[in-house]
């Protein structure tokens, strides 16, 4: 009896505790790893709104050294200002005054007083300066050779929301000065030594805190959170793993099987996806905007479950982006497009097709020569092909440049896709080999309201007439938004005003129809509605 009285012991007591110490351990180090990924998006977030700040100041400095307020100086600033992501205003600073931005000129000047320190990159900076146009708002000065960019604090610790509010915020190293704070701030968290990485992680009272030290910015960003969020946790993942730990050994193991075959990573699943041919295409038509001829489609991955469940993109496009797999999906895209399009091109040649490429695909020599072998495949040629980049896949500038121009080096047409939902600017679009800008859909639905992005379209309409390329509009849903932008010089666009993304088959019909009948049903300038999503007017032979 005493030993069947130990066995049971040992049998649901060893597991227990050890479920319980996992649950824990578990608990722990994701909400450690969830605080220190905030404190390193603060500094990540620093370097996005430094890098504006720095081109910003690049091209105010490049205008000749007259006069600070003149009309095409405060034109420029206002132009800066509106293509800012991050930045509130930019102006001008002498001895200690704002005396001009591009909120306007200030006359004799808004006194600042002096800077509080001077950054590594040089600038002198002034952590709560107050304008008379919002005095109850502090904002950040970095001001570099008479130059001068304001930022929002919230800028830089706006990035989740919580219902526990987590504490994160900027301070600079040495002095320790505040930039950029939300919530609270112990100073004997400075006395935290950080390990090789520059990472301190502790808890202090009822705080998580994380510490991360920039030596190359020399600054301290930091993010704290509730250790009730340890607690929450742990027991949540203790609801699952003690009674599994109250199992038998081999019932313990099967369960345990089970628990992990839930919990696959994404990454996993969709590496199966590719291995079983999951992934699909879709073609979503571009229409010309006077005429509604269908010139054009933009390819879309789409990825079917084999039990019919579809997986949306802004679900596993990131997934695949951060895991390394959108190479492979991107091959696939490739795979398919050779199989599906001769038919397309030989009965229509004109007829080009869009292909959306990663920032990963633009680190790599290998997209230059995949597209090459398209481009040599029967019926498939150079003119029929375009490609697609977003804002994000052009920071890596030198090797991006190398393969945008080896990529327009075959004959194909390059874009930015979502053009104006990332950090382009003129002088950054300068330095890339592309003939188009797509407008973000974002954009597309203000056109013509009072919303504060409104006039977001008409500025890019603008940016993209100095530098002579051509525009497309995403996300087009009324004949009133189609016509605005056709009015200020807009050639193309695509949306659910002329059709949703379809298969090639039924791309392939829309085109034959309209081969055939000489006139279709869609909307060109001023017809149609926005639930409206049939067939193509006079598509592209």
């Amino acid at each position: 009896m005493i030993r069947l009285i130990g066995a049971a012991a040992l049998v649901f007591g060893v597991p227990l505790a050890g479920s319980l110490y996992l649950a824990q351990h578990l608990a722990r180090n994701t909400e450690f790893e969830r605080v220190e990924q905030l404190a390193r998006a603060v500094l990540a977030r620093t370097a996005v709104i430094a890098r504006q700040s720095q081109e910003a100041t690049e091209r105010l400095a490049a205008l000749p050294p007259d006069h600070p307020c003149t009309p095409d100086k405060l034109a420029l600033m206002w132009s800066i200002d509106l293509g800012s992501t991050y930045l509130q205003a930019v102006g001008y600073v002498e001895n200690d005054r704002l005396v001009c931005s591009s909120l306007g000129d200030h006359g004799d000047g808004i006194p600042l007083g002096p800077a509080a320190f001077t950054s590594v990159q040089g600038d002198r900076m002034r952590p709560r300066v107050r304008l008379p146009m919002i005095p109850d708002t502090d904002l950040l000065m970095a001001e570099h050779s008479g130059t001068a960019t304001l930022v929002h604090p919230e800028m830089f610790t706006n990035l989740v929301q919580s219902a526990d509010d987590p504490s994160v915020g900027l301070l600079s190293l040495p002095g320790h000065v505040p930039l950029a704070v939300r919530g609270r701030f112990q100073p004997e968290w400075l006395e935290r030594t950080p390990g090789p990485d520059g990472t301190a992680r502790f808890l202090d009272g009822g705080q998580m805190v994380t510490l991360y030290h920039s030596a190359d910015w020399q600054l301290l960003a930091f993010a704290a959170a509730p250790v009730a969020r340890i607690e929450a946790r742990t027991r949540t993942l203790a609801w699952t793993l003690v009674p599994v730990g109250a199992l038998v050994g081999l019932l313990l193991w099967l369960a345990l099987l089970w628990h992990l075959r839930v919990q696959r990573s994404l990454p996993a699943v969709m590496r199966a996806a590719l291995d079983a041919d999951e992934f699909f295409l879709e073609y979503q038509p571009i229409v010309e905007l006077a005429s509604g001829r269908w010139v054009g489609a933009e390819a879309l991955i789409r990825w079917r479950r084999a039990d019919g469940m579809l997986i949306r993109p802004d679900m596993f496009i990131p997934a695949a982006e951060d895991s390394g797999l959108i190479e492979r999906i991107t091959g696939r895209v490739l795979a398919i497009i050779a199989a599906e399009t001769p038919a397309l091109f030989r009965k229509h040649p004109d007829f080009r097709l869009s292909i959306n490429l990663s920032a990963s695909d633009l680190a790599s020599d290998a997209i230059v020569q995949q597209l090459h072998a398209l481009t040599r495949l029967p019926d498939i040629a150079p003119h029929n092909l375009a490609v697609e980049a977003t804002e994000r896949g052009l920071l890596t500038v030198e090797a991006t440049r190398h393969v945008l121009a080896g990529i327009r080096a075959l004959g194909l047409r390059a874009a930015i896709d979502d053009f104006g939902t990332g950090y382009s600017g003129l002088s950054y679009l300068g330095t890339f080999d592309i003939d188009t800008l797509k407008i973000d859909k974002s954009f597309v639905d203000t056109v013509g309201t009072d919303a504060p992005t409104s006039d977001v379209a008409v500025h890019i309409i603008g940016m993209a007439s100095t530098l002579g390329l051509d525009v497309v509009a995403e996300g087009i849903e009324t004949a009133e938004q189609a016509r605005f932008l056709h009015e200020r010089g807009v050639r193309y666009g695509q949306g659910w005003l002329y059709a949703k993304s379809m298969p090639m088959p039924a791309l392939l019909a829309a085109l034959e129809a309209a081969a055939a009948e000489g006139a279709l049903d869609s909307p060109a300038i001023g017809e149609g509605n926005a639930g409206d999503a049939g067939g193509p007017v006079r598509p592209a032979e």
